[in-house]
C-alpha cells in the first residue's frame, strides 16, 4: 500500500530540487521524472492515491537541455581509449572501429551500408571512391559522401 501521508507538494518539490543539484545527467533526471509520473498516475488510477499527481507540476527537462548537457559531457577518445577498444574488439568489430576512426562515421551507419552505397567518380583521369551514408542519427549526417582510398593490392 502507498503511504499518502508523506506524499505532498512540498515533499515532491524538495525531492526534485535535490535531484537537480545531485550532479546526475539531464537524461537520467528526465527518465526519473517520466517513470515517477507514470507510477503516480497508475496509483491514482488504481485508487491507491487520492491526491493529485504533483509530479505533473514539475518543470520538464527539455530535449534542448539534454542536447546541451550531452555536448558539454562528450569528450573525444584518447589514444589510450582507442588502443583499449581495439584490444578488446573481436574480428568483426575491429574493422568497424578503424573505419569509424578514419571516416568519422558511426558504427551504426557503417553496419547499414550496402554495396550500392560505395561508388567511384573519375575526375581528370583520377578515380576517387566514396561511401554514401544514406541513413544517419542526425539530419545533417544523412546522404553525405565520405571519401576513402583503397590499396591497389587485391
Amino acid at each position: 500500500m502507498f503511504d499518502e501521508e508523506h506524499y505532498s507538494r512540498p515533499n515532491v518539490i524538495g525531492w526534485w530540487e535535490q535531484q537537480l543539484t545531485s550532479g546526475k545527467s539531464a537524461s537520467t533526471l528526465r527518465k526519473y521524472q517520466s517513470h515517477i509520473k507514470a507510477y503516480v498516475k497508475w496509483l491514482v488510477y488504481k485508487g491507491y492515491l487520492t491526491k493529485p499527481n504533483f509530479f505533473d507540476e514539475l518543470e520538464p527537462i527539455t530535449k534542448r537541455q539534454l542536447s546541451r548537457a550531452k555536448k558539454d559531457e562528450r569528450q573525444p577518445f584518447t589514444d589510450d581509449d582507442v588502443i583499449k577498444l581495439l584490444q578488446f574488439a573481436d574480428d568483426q568489430l575491429t574493422p568497424l572501429i578503424l573505419y569509424g576512426a578514419y571516416t568519422g562515421c558511426r558504427i551504426e551507419e557503417l553496419c547499414q551500408l550496402t554495396a550500392d552505397d560505395i561508388y567511384s567518380v573519375t575526375v581528370d583521369g583520377v578515380s576517387r571512391r566514396y561511401i554514401n551514408i544514406p541513413v544517419s542519427k542526425t539530419k545533417k549526417g544523412e546522404n553525405r559522401k565520405v571519401p576513402f582510398t583503397q590499396d591497389s593490392n587485391p
